[in-house]
């Protein structure tokens, strides 16, 4: 999954830079849970700014559950480093 930085800024890396790489951490499909591990991974070695990256996961609500959350288990930046949320779209 090909990762853009936004902007431009300098510092920014070029466009490919990044990949994401996913894998889950689900061992129990039954429980109504992704928990996706995604790792991103610099590619040409370039100094990136990580304020402007986003990496989005799209997920398909099947359940019916009409909430969902999200959470950061562990960074090598800390937790506190990462912005996340869940957010419903308004169509696929």
């Amino acid at each position: 999954m090909p990762c853009e930085p936004g902007g431009g800024d300098e510092g920014s890396a070029e466009p490919g830079a990044l990949k994401a790489q996913y894998r889950t951490s689900n061992s129990a499909p039954g429980d109504h849970q992704t928990k996706p591990a995604l790792e991103l991974v610099n590619t040409r070695g370039t100094t990136v700014d990580l304020s402007t990256v986003k990496v989005r996961h799209w997920i398909t609500d099947q359940s019916g559950v009409t909430t969902n959350s999200t959470r950061c288990d562990w960074s090598p930046l800390g937790c506190s480093s990462i912005t996340h949320r869940a957010a419903a779209m308004s169509s696929p």
